[in-house]
């Protein structure tokens, strides 16, 4: 996980490419940035065996990966 705010995002909105070598600390969405960057390693959740589901919070019933209520933008970067 780059960052904290990927994952409280629905997986349709989540990036589908992350940077894997970048040490920079990211404030706005605290964790790693995971911007392009030159000589970095492109990580892509399109392709076979790569996959960026994990749990979601999402409105509807719980189950198929849904753990929670879906969380506004703003009770997200609080």
């Amino acid at each position: 996980m780059a960052n904290l705010k990927n994952p409280s995002l629905s997986h349709f909105h989540r990036r589908r490419e992350n940077y894997l070598g970048n040490k920079l600390y990211d404030p706005v969405k605290p964790g790693l940035d995971i911007s392009p960057l030159e000589g970095a390693t492109e990580f892509r959740t399109d392709l076979p065996g790569n996959s960026n589901l994990g749990h979601e919070f999402n409105d509807g019933p719980k189950g198929n990966g849904v753990i929670g209520r879906k969380l506004s933008e703003n009770w997200r970067v609080q």
